[in-house]
């Protein structure tokens, strides 16, 4: 889940995408080369031999042929067998990246879908993208601290027993330290109050009314994300997520 945050993909993924750009180069050479004529023997031996006869606990061949399959290409390994014709080197490079990127979204959202730990998670993130406060760590590398904190608090799991928690500062109970800490704690109150001060500085002032319009959750989610689905130029987006980093 981390690693959606910042744009990454797993590295079984990441492995298997080198994989498949590599066997479209081999694929690309001129058929009098010696790869080309290895690969298509192996191609050959796994199509027509029985697999279990032949040794490939950790055969290149069997791994791509495999990932043909789970990625849901095997057209093109078809019709390379057949015809030897393969998409140019370019564009099979968007094919796969295609493909992995398609192949990742669904593993993330059927994570998200059945995790009830990443409560949080969902209510945040409904695309697979970099989490903004990266994007303003980028121009603010001084910001980075306060990002990784904000990328820890999205991944945090969710208080799903609704325990009831005495707050040490001003003695209110509450069950989710975020909202308490953002919309409730009388002890923050005057950082709070500098905090709603900055973005009523963010123009149109019908956005303060809308952020003020927002349950305390909603409010304290759409905080932790950095976006907002109100419409407002690029320099307000720009400084909304630049006031969401920094104040934490």
């Amino acid at each position: 889940m981390c690693l959606s945050l910042i744009g990454w993909f797993n590295l079984d993924s990441f492995i298997n995408e080198r994989k498949l750009l590599f066997f479209g180069r081999i694929c690309n050479l001129p058929q009098r080369a010696i790869s080309f004529r290895i690969l298509v023997r192996r191609l050959f031996e796994l199509q027509y031999f029985n697999q279990q006869n032949i040794n490939c606990a950790s055969d290149f061949s069997k791994d791509c042929v495999d990932l043909f399959y789970i990625h849901h290409l095997s057209d093109y390994l078809t019709k390379f067998m057949t015809s030897e014709t393969f998409p140019s080197q370019r564009i099979w490079k968007r094919i796969v990246y295609r493909s992995i990127f398609e192949y990742e979204l669904k593993e993330w959202q059927q994570r998200i879908s059945i995790d009830n730990d990443l409560n949080i998670f969902q209510k945040i993130f409904k695309i697979f993208h970099p989490h903004p406060a990266w994007t303003v760590v980028l121009d603010f590398p001084y910001l980075r601290k306060q990002a990784n904190y904000i990328v820890s608090l999205c991944c945090s799991v969710h208080n799903t027993n609704s325990d009831i928690i005495l707050c040490d500062k001003c003695g209110k109970h509450f069950s989710d330290p975020c909202i308490q800490e953002i919309s409730s704690c009388d002890y923050l109150s005057n950082i709070r109050d500098e905090f709603w001060c900055e973005l009523l500085c963010i123009k149109p002032i019908n956005f303060s009314a809308f952020l003020g319009s927002l349950a305390d959750e909603e409010f304290c989610y759409l905080l932790l994300s950095g976006e907002t689905e109100f419409d407002l130029n690029c320099e307000q987006k720009k400084l909304f997520k630049f006031l969401c980093v920094i104040r934490y």
